[in-house]
């Protein structure tokens, strides 16, 4: 008995692996073929790219590009 209920939580937990990627959350920022960073636009957002995913910061739910690298949103 212990064997099947051992064996009924091994496949359970199998089971449940297969289903934590479609929970992840896609990202937002997306690499194209030629290697460049795109945000799309969408609503309020503005399609934004560039060569590093590092270049964008999110400030109030909305992506920026971080131009000068301090890591705050500026004027």
């Amino acid at each position: 008995m212990k064997k099947l209920v051992s064996w009924l939580l091994t496949v359970a937990m199998i089971a449940s692996l297969g289903a934590m990627p479609a929970m992840a959350e896609e990202s937002v920022i997306k690499e194209s073929e030629s290697g460049f960073y795109y945000i799309e636009a969408n609503g309020e957002q503005a399609k934004l790219s560039a060569a590093s995913q590092d270049k964008f910061i999110q400030v109030d739910g909305l992506y920026f590009k971080d131009m000068n690298g301090n890591g705050s949103l500026d004027v």
